[in-house]
């Protein structure tokens, strides 16, 4: 069973840990996995790639466990709930009942907006950037990273990915980049705006919080 969020404090602590990201590009619509790529908010500079959803699975496991310096991570990708998470469905199912995690769907009405992974006290959440922020990544990045424009290779005209092609990784490169940039500078403005709240699985989750926060100041 999902959970379904209700609104809280201004912020939990897993809205407060640093944020990774990622992007799976596919062989046309719904098509075959060809290669992903994520990124997080990491001292120095932290991106990797790859070509299988297994391979992409093992990667968030391993920057999550006690290895890795920064191991606690909010995960996002941009309309991940109804593209790049599928994908990722199967690798994440497989790994959960080996290690006998329990994954959470996270609902927003009918739609999922992401899941929540829970293995003893660790627990691992992959959020929707899309129901946070409901735009494209280009119109985002305009407004809030417009020195990381999206750039374009011609997919919407039928274009296919080319793992093998430098221009073409540039361009997934850039998305990951760009999405993790408009993240922080949302993340700061809301902050700053509405003492302190962070955001939220959804935008009107994060809207609700940002509003108590603003009530709760004006009663004081």
């Amino acid at each position: 069973m999902g959970y379904r969020l209700a609104a809280g404090r201004p912020f939990s602590r897993s809205d407060a840990k640093p944020y990774a990201v990622l992007d799976i590009e596919t062989d046309g619509l719904r098509g075959p996995l060809l290669y992903w790529t994520a990124t997080c908010e990491c001292p120095g500079e932290h991106f990797q790639d790859g070509t299988t959803a297994d391979s992409l699975w093992a990667w968030i496991i391993k920057h999550e466990s006690r290895e890795h310096a920064n191991r606690d991570h909010v995960w996002w990708a941009h309309n991940g709930g109804e593209y790049d998470f599928v994908y990722l469905f199967e690798s994440m199912k497989v790994d959960a009942a080996a290690r006998e995690a329990v994954i959470h769907p996270v609902m927003s009405g009918e739609r999922m907006i992401g899941a929540r992974i829970t293995h003893a006290k660790h627990r691992i959440d992959i959020r929707d950037s899309f129901a946070l922020m409901p735009a494209s990544l280009a119109s985002l990045a305009a407004q809030l990273s417009p020195e990381l424009p999206k750039l374009d290779i011609g997919l919407a005209r039928g274009v296919t990915f080319d793992p093998a092609n430098a221009e073409h990784l540039a361009y997934a490169r850039r998305d990951v980049e760009a999405l993790l940039a408009v993240l922080q500078r949302f993340r700061a403005i809301l902050s700053e705006r509405f003492g302190g709240t962070l955001p939220s699985w959804s935008a009107a989750g994060t809207a609700l919080r940002a509003w108590q926060q603003t009530d709760r100041k004006s009663v004081v």
